[in-house]
């Protein structure tokens, strides 16, 4: 659960985030992800990580 957790410059490259409770877009923003980095479905990807491949 990140309910109101700072992840301001926080490396979650390649953290399993999908299934996170209480992620929040800003919260995304903030830290530094990678392509490997997995989010909930109903955010959008950071646009400064890089892409997901498929």
């Amino acid at each position: 659960m990140l309910l109101g957790a700072d992840l301001r410059d926080a490396d979650v490259r390649g953290a399993q985030l999908a299934e996170a409770l209480f992620l929040t877009g800003p919260q995304l923003a903030a830290a530094r992800g990678d392509a490997a980095t997995t989010v909930p479905d109903h955010l959008a990807r950071p646009g400064h990580w890089t892409v997901r491949h498929q």
